[in-house]
């Protein structure tokens, strides 16, 4: 009898230790409380917020977890165990504390993982940490007591190739306000040992680091609000025609090289400078290139560009200095686009809103130019630029008189100035109107005309000869050039003279661009545009057009990128000036010339392209002396070609 009872006894109690310990596992692993309690400081919040799943690492809420997880006590007792207690199944309980185990081992295992993940993360932002504190201190040390705040200014749209105005770092204490946002607190601040951080926060953190990384690159790359960038290309640059009767042969096999480095700054939030500093040759203005050679030489640093710009606002806009012309391009038509002009010009425009014709901005611009300084009050009487007759002895002994030199202002006579006239200055004066808008998705336009007025244009033609480059170039420069300027090709009334053959220059000139940016290749982004341009010069009555018809697809932005454009364009030996349109689209002759252009570009790195133009080029007219029609290159002469090919990097 009390062997039954004590063996009753014990079955009583195995089958209560058994339900007792079933009953323990399950409210362990359904339970959010008991789960939160066996988990670290912090864990606990963000398990009843999310929850990874362990095959696909997709996020998921409590509120999406199964029923019998989420909500235990509704649970029917099945599995065995009946409402009083009786006997569970051996069986039974053990598969159920085997599943139990395992899934309390699987989420051990991704709690681990997901440590680790957000440890190397925190180990990241500790880096980033560092380097911010180091440009920190490095940038306090260099800036001013004082400062002031220079938010981003209003720039006005150009069609020209610019460097950047904007701001990098605003100096003074707006720095500390912006970094002390730019780094969150919990950045600053390591996860204590053990502690498991919130699983929803990696994605927040990695947002963080490229929000420090940029803040570190604007810090690397602007010192005290000045913005530094630049460019430098190495090119190979080949030219080659063969001789006939009309023209010797032509052959230069050369490399070049291309420097320049753009310092900007804005001085509050209405006024900008900016300066360039560039590579090149005192003689030629048409490019930036210093050719390879000249016994291992330095090659001199000009100041190639200076302008002060003032922006009240979106709508004015006004410039001052060394700088593009207000309509330049960059399509080698109308001007070079190394040519810089000494001057001011201004812009008022505005954005008229939503419009039946699609117009985005509408600008008027105006540029006022000064090409020579003569500073020639009266010229020189006939008499005094007459050379003395020369000399004939006849017996000996005798005395011989060297004739007094001829004043250096009698140059401008051959400009066609008269003795005892004043010599004013050239100069040139380009007003017209810019309008741009969009058709339709993926299509835009722009249409803008201008009309570039010279005045006294024969001064030009004489700077580009040995008698008138000492008084119109050399006293500007301060150095004597050992050769005349190059970029000649105008028809002039004799040979190599100073007098063109145009009376006047002015060019009214129209352009005209449609580009559809929703073009893919490869699936990236592939832009393709035709661009047209004309031009005639109303002050001469023959050889006076021009005209030009771009077409370009692709763009260089990243590696992999390429571009394809072909161009052709007529020139006329009257149709604009040759000294300032592009040499390269005629080689030794701006004008007077047509030319088949083909280029192709690949982009090797973000930084990087490889850049590559062939040029067909032939002369338009040959020489009429019953007009007084004379040009450098005329017609007749062998098909000239030239082709490029460059590394091009910028920073």
């Amino acid at each position: 009898m009390s062997m039954q009872r004590r063996q009753n006894v014990s079955n009583g109690t195995n089958t209560l230790a058994r339900v007792g310990l079933m009953a323990l596992a399950v409210f362990l692993v359904t339970s959010p409380a008991a789960r939160s309690a066996d988990l670290p400081a912090g864990a606990a919040a963000s398990k009843s917020k999310t929850k990874p799943t362990a095959s696909t690492g997709i996020q998921k809420t409590a509120g999406t977890a199964p029923h019998r997880a989420a909500n235990p006590a509704a649970r029917t007792p099945a599995r065995g165990a009946t409402k009083k207690g009786h006997a569970v199944q051996p069986s039974s309980s053990s598969q159920e504390v085997a599943l139990l185990k395992q899934q309390l081992a699987s989420q051990q295992a991704l709690l681990a993982a997901q440590q680790q993940q957000i440890s190397k993360l925190m180990i990241s932002m500790e880096e980033q940490k560092r380097l911010l504190e180091r440009s920190i201190q490095t940038f306090q040390a260099a800036a001013p007591a004082t400062g002031s705040s220079t938010p981003a200014t209003l720039q006005l749209p150009s069609l020209g190739q610019v460097a950047s105005l904007q701001p990098i770092v605003p100096p003074g204490p707006m720095l500390d306000t912006t970094l002390a946002n730019a780094v969150p607190a919990s950045v600053s601040q390591s996860v204590p040992p053990g502690q498991v951080a919130q699983p929803g926060e990696p994605q927040s953190y990695v947002q963080r680091v490229d929000q420090l990384s940029k803040a570190v690159e604007n810090l690397s790359v602007g010192i005290a609000g000045f913005h530094f960038s630049g460019d430098f290309r190495v090119r190979s640059d080949n030219i080659w025609r063969s001789a006939d009767a009309d023209g010797a042969a032509e052959q230069n096999l050369r490399g070049r090289y291309r420097a320049r480095f753009n310092i900007d700054r804005n001085l509050g939030d209405q006024i900008s400078v900016h300066f360039q500093l560039g590579s090149g040759n005192f003689d030629n203005p048409l490019t930036d290139d210093t050719d390879f050679g000249g016994s291992a030489t330095r090659g001199p640093i000009f100041l190639s560009e200076a302008w002060m710009n003032y922006h009240p606002n979106s709508t004015v806009n006004l410039q001052a200095g060394k700088m593009y012309d207000v309509f330049q391009d960059g399509t080698r038509f109308l001007w070079d686009e190394d040519v810089r002009f000494d001057g001011a010009q201004e812009s008022v425009g505005t954005s008229p809103g939503d419009n039946p014709l699609g117009i985005t901005r509408i600008d008027f611009r105006a540029g006022q130019y000064v090409l020579t300084n003569p500073n020639i009050q009266v010229l020189p009487s006939l008499k005094q630029c007459t050379p003395a007759p020369p000399q004939t002895i006849t017996t000996l002994p005798t005395t011989i008189t060297t004739p007094s030199t001829l004043p250096a202002a009698c140059a401008y006579l051959a400009a066609g100035y008269s003795p005892g006239e004043n010599v004013r200055a050239s100069d040139m004066f380009d007003q017209g109107f810019f309008i741009k808008g969009r058709i339709k998705p993926g299509w835009s336009q722009y249409f803008y005309s201008n009309y570039v007025a010279f005045r006294n244009p024969n001064q030009i033609a004489l700077a580009s000869t040995s008698s008138g480059l000492p008084v119109l170039v050399n006293n500007i420069l301060g150095v004597t050039l050992a050769a005349t300027l190059p970029g000649t090709g105008n028809a002039t009334t004799i040979p190599g003279g100073g007098i063109y053959t145009a009376s006047h220059f002015d060019v009214a000139h129209l352009a005209y661009r449609l580009t559809y940016d929703g073009g893919k290749f490869r699936g990236e982004s592939f832009p393709v545009f035709l661009d047209v341009q004309g031009s005639r010069n109303v002050g001469t009555s023959f050889l006076r057009n021009a005209w030009m018809a771009t077409v370009n697809a692709g763009d260089i932005q990243k590696a992999g990128d390429v571009r394809f454009q072909y161009a052709y364009g007529e020139k006329d030996a009257n149709s604009m000036i040759s000294q300032y349109t592009d040499d390269q689209f005629g080689t030794n002759t701006g004008v007077n010339v047509r030319t088949h252009a083909i280029r192709f570009d690949v982009g090797l790195t973000r930084y990087l392209q490889w850049q590559n133009i062939f040029y067909i080029q032939n002369p338009i007219s040959g020489n009429d002396p019953a007009r007084h029609f004379y040009v450098p290159v005329p017609l007749g002469v062998n098909t000239q070609y030239r082709a490029q090919s460059s590394l091009f990097v910028s920073f």
